[in-house]
Protein backbone atom coordinates (compact mmCIF):
# COMPACT_ATOMS: atom_id res chain seq x y z
CA UNK A 1 0.00 0.00 0.00
CA UNK A 2 1.03 3.45 -0.85
CA UNK A 3 0.24 6.49 1.37
CA UNK A 4 -1.04 9.37 -0.23
CA UNK A 5 -0.04 12.75 1.01
CA UNK A 6 -3.53 13.78 2.32
CA UNK A 7 -2.91 10.64 5.00
CA UNK A 8 -5.53 8.00 3.35
CA UNK A 9 -4.36 5.57 0.67
CA UNK A 10 -3.65 6.17 -2.72
CA UNK A 11 -5.06 4.65 -6.07
CA UNK A 12 -2.61 3.24 -8.64
CA UNK A 13 -2.12 0.68 -11.50
CA UNK A 14 1.03 -1.29 -11.64
CA UNK A 15 1.63 -1.78 -15.42
CA UNK A 16 4.31 -3.39 -17.22
CA UNK A 17 5.90 -1.24 -20.11
CA UNK A 18 4.14 -3.19 -22.80
CA UNK A 19 1.84 -5.29 -23.69
CA UNK A 20 3.51 -7.45 -26.13
CA UNK A 21 6.42 -7.96 -22.88
CA UNK A 22 3.37 -9.94 -21.24
CA UNK A 23 0.26 -11.13 -21.39
CA UNK A 24 -0.74 -10.45 -17.81
CA UNK A 25 -3.02 -7.88 -17.09
CA UNK A 26 -2.31 -4.67 -15.02
CA UNK A 27 -2.97 -5.17 -11.39
CA UNK A 28 -4.51 -3.29 -9.16
CA UNK A 29 -2.48 -2.29 -6.25
CA UNK A 30 -4.37 -2.94 -2.70
CA UNK A 31 -5.69 0.54 -2.16
CA UNK A 32 -8.88 1.55 -2.05
CA UNK A 33 -10.62 3.75 -4.55
CA UNK A 34 -12.97 5.29 -2.36
CA UNK A 35 -10.31 7.24 -0.17
CA UNK A 36 -8.31 8.54 -3.83
CA UNK A 37 -11.80 10.14 -4.50
CA UNK A 38 -12.24 11.22 -1.08
CA UNK A 39 -8.57 12.78 -1.40
CA UNK A 40 -10.23 14.43 -4.40
CA UNK A 41 -12.94 16.23 -3.72
CA UNK A 42 -11.03 17.63 -0.29
CA UNK A 43 -8.12 18.90 -2.54
CA UNK A 44 -11.35 20.02 -5.00
CA UNK A 45 -12.89 22.17 -2.01
CA UNK A 46 -9.38 23.85 -0.70
CA UNK A 47 -8.43 24.55 -4.44
CA UNK A 48 -12.11 26.29 -4.63
CA UNK A 49 -11.81 27.78 -1.21
CA UNK A 50 -8.46 29.38 -2.25
CA UNK A 51 -9.81 30.81 -6.22
CA UNK A 52 -12.90 31.99 -4.18
CA UNK A 53 -10.57 34.04 -2.06
CA UNK A 54 -8.47 35.30 -4.97
CA UNK A 55 -11.46 35.93 -6.90
CA UNK A 56 -13.02 38.20 -4.34
CA UNK A 57 -10.30 40.73 -4.43
CA UNK A 58 -10.74 41.15 -7.95
CA UNK A 59 -13.95 41.53 -7.84
CA UNK A 60 -13.64 44.48 -5.19
CA UNK A 61 -11.12 45.97 -7.86
CA UNK A 62 -13.55 45.98 -10.30
CA UNK A 63 -16.19 47.33 -8.56
CA UNK A 64 -14.45 50.09 -7.49
CA UNK A 65 -13.24 50.82 -10.95
CA UNK A 66 -16.97 50.63 -12.23
CA UNK A 67 -17.80 52.90 -9.74
CA UNK A 68 -15.06 55.74 -10.60
CA UNK A 69 -15.61 55.31 -14.15
CA UNK A 70 -19.47 55.53 -14.14
CA UNK A 71 -18.88 58.66 -11.75
CA UNK A 72 -16.25 60.08 -13.96
CA UNK A 73 -19.87 59.60 -16.27
CA UNK A 74 -22.48 60.85 -14.73
CA UNK A 75 -20.54 64.26 -14.22
CA UNK A 76 -19.56 64.95 -17.56
CA UNK A 77 -21.00 62.17 -20.04
CA UNK A 78 -23.89 61.42 -20.15
CA UNK A 79 -26.17 63.87 -22.11
CA UNK A 80 -29.74 62.24 -20.98
CA UNK A 81 -31.52 65.57 -19.95
CA UNK A 82 -33.61 62.91 -17.63
CA UNK A 83 -30.36 62.35 -15.52
CA UNK A 84 -29.79 66.02 -14.70
CA UNK A 85 -33.44 66.10 -12.89
CA UNK A 86 -32.26 64.98 -9.65
CA UNK A 87 -28.60 65.31 -8.12
CA UNK A 88 -27.15 61.84 -8.44
CA UNK A 89 -24.35 60.01 -6.73
CA UNK A 90 -22.99 56.20 -7.44
CA UNK A 91 -23.55 54.94 -3.42
CA UNK A 92 -22.27 51.36 -4.28
CA UNK A 93 -21.88 49.07 -7.18
CA UNK A 94 -22.18 45.30 -6.82
CA UNK A 95 -20.43 43.06 -9.22
CA UNK A 96 -21.02 39.06 -9.28
CA UNK A 97 -19.02 36.48 -8.50
CA UNK A 98 -18.29 35.57 -12.60
CA UNK A 99 -17.95 39.21 -13.53
CA UNK A 100 -21.31 39.51 -15.36
CA UNK A 101 -23.52 41.31 -14.07
CA UNK A 102 -22.92 44.91 -12.07
CA UNK A 103 -25.66 46.43 -9.85
CA UNK A 104 -24.77 49.96 -9.36
CA UNK A 105 -26.72 52.02 -6.39
CA UNK A 106 -27.35 55.41 -7.10
CA UNK A 107 -28.46 57.85 -4.36
CA UNK A 108 -30.64 60.55 -6.26
CA UNK A 109 -31.57 63.95 -4.47
CA UNK A 110 -34.73 65.47 -4.99
CA UNK A 111 -38.57 65.38 -5.60
CA UNK A 112 -40.69 61.68 -6.20
CA UNK A 113 -40.96 62.76 -9.83
CA UNK A 114 -37.72 63.45 -10.42
CA UNK A 115 -36.04 60.56 -8.73
CA UNK A 116 -38.20 58.50 -11.38
CA UNK A 117 -37.23 60.46 -14.07
CA UNK A 118 -33.70 60.07 -12.98
CA UNK A 119 -33.97 56.58 -13.11
CA UNK A 120 -35.75 56.44 -16.52
CA UNK A 121 -32.86 58.25 -17.96
CA UNK A 122 -30.09 56.08 -16.26
CA UNK A 123 -31.53 52.80 -17.13
CA UNK A 124 -32.33 53.87 -20.94
CA UNK A 125 -28.38 55.39 -20.81
CA UNK A 126 -27.47 51.67 -19.11
CA UNK A 127 -26.19 49.96 -23.05
CA UNK A 128 -24.10 53.48 -23.62
CA UNK A 129 -22.43 52.70 -20.10
CA UNK A 130 -21.56 49.63 -20.66
CA UNK A 131 -20.04 50.31 -24.08
CA UNK A 132 -17.75 52.90 -22.24
CA UNK A 133 -16.95 50.75 -19.51
CA UNK A 134 -16.12 48.29 -22.23
CA UNK A 135 -13.47 51.25 -23.93
CA UNK A 136 -11.83 51.69 -20.37
CA UNK A 137 -11.70 48.81 -18.69
CA UNK A 138 -9.97 45.81 -19.70
CA UNK A 139 -11.59 43.01 -19.37
CA UNK A 140 -12.48 40.31 -21.11
CA UNK A 141 -16.22 40.19 -20.78
CA UNK A 142 -17.63 43.53 -19.62
CA UNK A 143 -20.55 43.29 -17.30
CA UNK A 144 -24.25 44.23 -18.08
CA UNK A 145 -25.09 47.42 -15.85
CA UNK A 146 -28.11 47.43 -13.74
CA UNK A 147 -28.98 50.71 -12.07
CA UNK A 148 -30.71 50.86 -8.57
CA UNK A 149 -31.81 53.39 -6.51
CA UNK A 150 -30.10 53.24 -2.90
CA UNK A 151 -32.94 53.16 -0.62
CA UNK A 152 -33.20 54.91 2.96
CA UNK A 153 -33.12 51.29 4.30
CA UNK A 154 -29.97 49.99 2.80
CA UNK A 155 -28.02 53.74 4.09
CA UNK A 156 -29.74 52.69 7.90
CA UNK A 157 -28.82 49.38 8.03
CA UNK A 158 -24.90 50.76 7.26
CA UNK A 159 -25.63 53.48 9.85
CA UNK A 160 -26.74 50.83 12.42
CA UNK A 161 -23.63 48.55 11.72
CA UNK A 162 -21.79 51.35 11.39
CA UNK A 163 -22.77 52.23 15.30
CA UNK A 164 -22.76 48.99 16.88
CA UNK A 165 -19.19 48.25 15.57
CA UNK A 166 -18.35 51.25 17.28
CA UNK A 167 -20.38 50.36 20.53
CA UNK A 168 -18.87 47.86 20.76
CA UNK A 169 -15.38 49.06 20.55
CA UNK A 170 -16.25 51.32 22.86
CA UNK A 171 -17.49 48.32 25.63
CA UNK A 172 -14.46 46.44 25.14
CA UNK A 173 -11.73 47.33 27.77
CA UNK A 174 -8.57 47.84 26.30
CA UNK A 175 -5.68 45.43 26.83
CA UNK A 176 -2.17 47.03 27.09
CA UNK A 177 0.34 44.56 26.85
Amino acid sequence: MLDSPLGGEAVGVCRLKSAKQSSVAPKPLALSVELLSDSLLHLQSYYDEVKIVANSRRVARVAALIKREVSQMLLSEIKDDRVGAGMVSVTDVDVSGDLQHAKIFVSIYGTKEARTETMEGLESSANFVRKELGSRMQLRRIPTVKFLEDSLERGDNMLNLLSKISQERQDKPETVE
